[in-house]
């Protein structure tokens, strides 16, 4: 009898214990992950849509996010890092320098890897050459440490009803393109509406670097071989005086740029209104993403019917230096990558299972149409057909002058100047080869980069 009352006892206690728990099953701990992001309320309501079925297909998860403003976003990325405490995906355009400092992680192991939700291997779920971006890879080790779920490409708007009025074609190169802008001047109009304040016409530069210094990739490209200057391969060059500021090649991007900008309206340098003046009809060109077609085609105040061009093919005609390929704009867009902190926390496994979930075409489907950005996952369609026209670059050689964040600062404002006639370009040529030299030697330094030791290529 006692046994059996003891046993009643026990019984009871464990009923009321479990009558003590919350009923929503708080107290049953599922795992969590966190993700940190810059984009707009409109890829909340997408992302919400995956999340949601990801919970419901993993049960014991919680997947929460942080939408962080654009404007503050790096210095709170670069806060949440250094603090040992960051989200355990974030979006990430800065992953090279991360990865160098060991903030974030290599992802070539997993990507090799079958993705459970497709059967297939996860790398080769993306369009060829979408995964070996400059955002996407380590520019010395070549590693993955990020991964793109779209692709971040800009193009010339044109007012057809213009073109149509003065017998115009959309230019294919960049002789045809000043021909055209002539004829549109001849005719009162703007050619170009345009800013370098930021944007397509700022981020032009390094592609137009790319395209005219392309004979110099072989020279350059020899720390590790893979068609493209890499960082260290460009502080090696700079070190040993392989690219000259009195070279008339060095020089000759900075003029195209001078020579195009001519054709932009009064005060394009720090405008900030410039895409009403195309809006309105005042001019004929506008540079913009492909994330500007719905704001373009639901503005009342265009009145008239438009086009989109791809940058066009820079040619003999326009430079000595054309070698007959151009390096289209174009970057990976919305890229992830995964803080070691993640791996710290024993939630890695989770961070690439969501990754793995997220960039399965039915779930890249639902995020595509928060932003018409052409998409890079097989079998992902753009809700608006007009984004096909905004397609991924050829993979080209390509060399940029991107160094330290203060070098590329200071080259902006110095490109600012240049283009609104404060600075001669002599002047800035010599500017740019002086503090070229001192970015050069700053990262050697930090990355203990020397001619001893190949300036940290890796070994063969």
């Amino acid at each position: 009898m006692k046994r059996r009352w003891c046993v009643f006892a026990g019984v009871m206690v464990l009923v009321l214990v479990l009558l003590a728990l919350p009923l929503d099953g708080a107290a049953f701990a599922k795992r969590q992950i966190t993700i940190a992001h810059y984009m707009l309320d409109v890829y909340n309501k997408q992302l919400d849509i995956v999340i949601e079925r990801y919970q419901k297909s993993h049960p014991d998860v919680a997947v929460k996010y942080m939408t962080i403003p654009s404007t503050e976003y790096h210095t709170w990325h670069l806060t949440q890092l250094a603090g040992g405490d960051p989200p355990d995906i974030m979006q990430n355009n800065w992953a090279a320098e991360d990865f160098r400092k060991g903030l974030i992680v290599s992802l070539d192991e997993y990507i090799s890897k079958v993705n459970p939700y497709t059967g297939n291997i996860w790398k080769d779920m993306f369009e060829p050459g979408s995964l070996d971006s400059f955002v996407s890879r380590d520019p010395v080790t070549r590693k993955l440490i990020g991964i793109p779920v779209n692709w971040s490409s800009f193009a010339f708007f044109y007012n057809k009803d213009v073109f149509k009025k003065l017998g115009l074609a959309p230019p294919k190169t960049w002789a045809e393109w000043f021909q055209v802008a002539e004829k549109l001047k001849a005719a009162d109009y703007i050619p170009q509406a345009a800013t370098f304040t930021g944007g397509p016409e700022v981020w032009s530069v390094g592609y137009i670097e790319g395209t005219m210094w392309q004979t110099w990739v072989p020279k350059l490209d020899v720390l590790q071989p893979n068609g493209q200057v890499d960082l260290n391969e460009l502080v090696r060059a700079i070190q040993l005086d392989l690219i000259k500021v009195d070279d008339p090649q060095f020089r000759a991007p900075y003029e195209f740029l001078k020579k195009w900008s001519e054709y932009w309206q009064a005060g394009a340098v720090g405008a900030t209104d410039h895409s009403r003046l195309w809006m309105t009809g005042k001019a004929a060109f506008f540079m913009a993403g492909s994330w500007a077609l719905q704001s373009i085609e639901e503005n009342k105040d265009r009145g008239f019917d438009y086009g989109i061009f791809v940058f066009p093919d820079i040619t003999r005609e326009t430079s000595p230096y054309a070698t007959g390929s151009t390096c289209r704009p174009g970057e990976a867009g919305i890229t992830w990558s995964i803080p070691a902190a993640t791996v710290k926390r024993g939630n890695l496994d989770l961070a690439i299972d969501f990754l793995q979930f997220m960039t399965s075409p039915e779930n890249a489907t639902v995020l595509e149409k928060a932003y018409n950005m052409p998409p890079i996952i097989k079998g992902v369609e753009p809700d608006n057909p007009k984004v096909k026209a905004f397609v991924a670059p050829e993979a080209n050689p390509r060399i940029q002058l991107s160094l330290t964040g203060p070098f590329g600062d200071m080259k902006f404002k110095n490109l600012q100047l240049l283009l609104s006639g404060g600075l001669t370009m002599d002047k800035f040529v010599q500017t740019l080869g002086r503090e070229m030299k001192r970015a050069a030697e700053q990262l050697a330094r930090e990355n203990n980069w020397t001619s001893q030791n190949n300036w940290g290529a890796p070994s063969k």
